[in-house]
This record gives C-alpha cells, sequence and structure tokens, in this order.
C-alpha cells in the first residue's frame, strides 16, 4: 500500500492511500453460502431469459488472460462474500432461479459501463469491458449490480422487476443499487477480520466505495444547487437521465441518517426492504409504471419517504418535502399504517445447530436462524479448555458444510462462538 500524505500552509495535514498490487492479496477464507455463491465464469455460459428480455449480442466470459495481480478466485471470494450481505439486506425475500440465486459476471465489450442482469438464469451482470479485471476491481459498482439483482427480484411474492420496468424504473433500481454498493462495501470492510480479508483488499474496498460515494454526493449537491426539481420519470429517448439527481437524493439521504443514528447500515437497510417487500398489486396501480402524472410521481416520492421514516424508525416527510418531493400526507399515513404492523425481524435473538453427517464423511452440517458471523471451534477433550479452531462461517439460510480434515479420533466435539 502507498499512503500519500498532504502538508497544508495551515499546519494541517491529510492522507491518503491506494494498493499497487505487486502479488496476489492473502486471504484466510470463511466458509460462506453456495447457494449464493459468485463466479466468473472464462467460457460462455448459457443465458435464458426467464421474462422475454433479450441480451446484448456482444456479452460474453472474461478470457483467462483478462485477471491481473487479483487472482480469479480471490474477486470471486469478495463477492461472494458480498452476495451473503445483500441477501440477508433484502431479508431473504428474493425470486430463486432454479432454486438458488447463483450469480454470474460477465463482460460486455461494447459496453463501457456496468449493468445488471436480473431477469437472467442464472442471474448475472456485466462487470464492463475485457480490461475491467486487469486493474484495480470496481468493487462498489459490482455491488450494485448485485444488489439490483436481489431487489429487482424481490419480494418473491410480487417482485419489482417486470413491474414497475422502463421510464420509472430508475427512482427504484439505482436509488437501491446506489444504497446496496455503499452499505455492502461497509459490511466487508466491518468484518474484515471473519471473512479472512487482508488489509489491501479491504483499502481497496474502501477505496472503490469512497469513489462511488462522491458520485453520489455530487449528484446530491447538484439536485439541491439547481432548485431541487423531483424527477422519478426519464424519458428513454432523451439524454441525460433527468432522474440521476433525485434518485442519489434518496441514496445519500440513507446514508446521511444512518450515519447520524449510529446504527451503521445493515440494520436501517433491512427495515427499508422489508418496508419496501410489502410491494403489492395496490402498490404497483398507484405507482403506475406506464405513465408520467403528477399522482404517480406523488407516490414514487411517498413511497420512499414512507420507507425511509419506517426504516429509521422517524417521521421524516419535512426532510423531504423541503427537498421538493411531492409527498402526499394521505399516501403517507397509508402507507406507514401497513409498515407499522411489520414484525420486528432486527433482534432475533441469534442461534446456531451443529450437526455430523456420517453419510458425507468428516462433515459437519451448520444452519443459523439469523444471519451471523461463527467461529467453529473442535476438541476432543471436554475437560480441556484447548479447543481448535475450524475456521470461520456466515449462516444464512441453506446449510454451509464444513470439512473437519484433521479428525482421526473416535471422539470428537464441536462448539461455536459467536463473533462480533
Amino acid at each position: 500500500m502507498v499512503t500519500v500524505t498532504a502538508f497544508y500552509g495551515s499546519g494541517q495535514t491529510g492522507t491518503a492511500q491506494v494498493v499497487v498490487w505487486f502479488e496476489p492479496p492473502s486471504l484466510q477464507p470463511a466458509l460462506l453460502p453456495s447457494d449464493t455463491a459468485v463466479t466468473i465464469p472464462t467460457s460462455p455460459p448459457t443465458l435464458v431469459s426467464r421474462n422475454g428480455y433479450g441480451f446484448s449480442a456482444t456479452l460474453t466470459n472474461f478470457g483467462p488472460s483478462a485477471f491481473g495481480v487479483v487472482p480469479q478466485a480471490a474477486i470471486q471470494y469478495v463477492l461472494t462474500a458480498a452476495a451473503a450481505m445483500e441477501r440477508d439486506f433484502v431479508n431473504e425475500d428474493y425470486t430463486p432461479v432454479n432454486g438458488q440465486f447463483q450469480q454470474v459476471v460477465l463482460c460486455d465489450p461494447s459496453f463501457a459501463g456496468y449493468y445488471s442482469l436480473w431477469y437472467a438464469a442464472p442471474v448475472a451482470f456485466s462487470g464492463g469491458n475485457a480490461n475491467a479485471l486487469a486493474g484495480s476491481i470496481p468493487w462498489a459498482f459490482y455491488f450494485n449490480e448485485m444488489g439490483k439483482n436481489f431487489t429487482l427480484n424481490s419480494p418473491a411474492s410480487f417482485c419489482y422487476g417486470g413491474r414497475v420496468d422502463g421510464d420509472a424504473n430508475a427512482i427504484i433500481s439505482e436509488s437501491l443499487g446506489g444504497i446496496f454498493e455503499i452499505a455492502t462495501a461497509y459490511e466487508l470492510i466491518n468484518h474484515a477480520t471473519e471473512l479472512g480479508l487482508s488489509p489491501e483488499l479491504v483499502t481497496d474496498i474502501r477505496n472503490s466505495a469512497l469513489a462511488a460515494l462522491s458520485i453520489v454526493r455530487a449528484n446530491y449537491a447538484d439536485y439541491t444547487n439547481t432548485g431541487s426539481v423531483f424527477h422519478s420519470w426519464n424519458n428513454g429517448s432523451t439524454s441525460p437521465d433527468v432522474t440521476v439527481d433525485t434518485f442519489s437524493t434518496i441514496s445519500y439521504e440513507f446514508f446521511k441518517y444512518a450515519e447520524q443514528n449510529g446504527q451503521g447500515y445493515r440494520i436501517p437497510l433491512k427495515r427499508l426492504m422489508q418496508a419496501l417487500e410489502l410491494f403489492n398489486s395496490d402498490w404497483l396501480s398507484s405507482y403506475d409504471a406506464g405513465h408520467d402524472t403528477q399522482a404517480a410521481d406523488s407516490f414514487r416520492a411517498t413511497l420512499w419517504v414512507a420507507a425511509l421514516s419506517y426504516a429509521f424508525q422517524a417521521d421524516l416527510r419535512s426532510e423531504f418535502e423541503s427537498l421538493n418531493f411531492p409527498v402526499s400526507d394521505t399516501t403517507y399515513a397509508s402507507l406507514s399504517a401497513q409498515m407499522a404492523a411489520l414484525p420486528d425481524i432486527i433482534h432475533t435473538p441469534p442461534s446456531l445447530s451443529i450437526q455430523v453427517v456420517p453419510s458425507v464423511g468428516d462433515t459437519l452440517s451448520i444452519k443459523g436462524s439469523t444471519p451471523r458471523f461463527y467461529a467453529i471451534l473442535a476438541t476432543t477433550n471436554l475437560s480441556t479448555s484447548v479447543w481448535v479452531s475450524l475456521g470461520n462461517v456466515f449462516c444464512i439460510g441453506a446449510n454451509p458444510i464444513l470439512l473437519d480434515h484433521s479428525t482421526n479420533n473416535t471422539m470428537r466435539f464441536y462448539r461455536s462462538a459467536l463473533l462480533p
């Protein structure tokens, strides 16, 4: 890592760190759910559209030579860890694809940016052009597209994807993508020890998130400095996208309140998604994705204000009204009443079960009722205080499987320790 220190005339200093990769990052991988694994195929995968939408003719795989010093396995591990975080953010309320939600990262040489393929089987996203993985990995932008994949496939009973598509889509997908990219990086950075991430990887992820956040901040400043004109509708035949400053303002306001409340990002984001996951046919009718009307504009704005208010357990109407969001008090009262009836999913106490699977060899099946990191420990003698660590595991949903290579004993005991 290179640390640059600036010395100012006032006597103050400022520092910044940048990673220059000379060798692959070190990892001590935790056990992560396999049913939300993210892979980067080096041969063309077979994509199937689940709703009739097509794929770019130039969409393909990254070649084996596309990777720089950060190897394929390390990138896949970080993205799989990110998927586990995002799966938790959406409260596991998403539509599975063939019984799981694995994602693949693809390459589109004709498109310099990134885009979600939430409707594909397997679920996929374009990770940029052929050079995207050769240098610094665009971590935050990948977390953004993965977040869109999860949220557009949520809620499982009535998902946003396929229902809010078109010119009124960005106010949902881009707002959430912007929130997810920073919240995911925040969780990975703050659980770097449990995930076995090296300091260099942590710095690389942090720098990527800060760069993405600076874009959100600049768009928010543009919104407030140019009259705070709310837009939830973008005419796709015109340029530029007039919703950019609005959806960036939504993302920025989430970050602002998360920082002010000192809760971190996970709890308010889970609450936010819990509120948005009440999406139903009545809401869709008011959302009116096919029309640019004042009534639809007001509902889309009020939906966000009500959901963010639920996320932070405070009435945020005055804040957003000062930003010229067309909030309807009647709609807000109706939405808030529905959200107030939601169960508390935040304070569920953690629990873990460990079972030996004799049919699979020296294997443990580990299942947690709430998303948490655990250390798995083993000993051959309960009267001793010496327990050997078998590694860390992030438990959510399906049972992670852990192979205990060291057991040649007639008897072995296991226990778990909840990690911070």
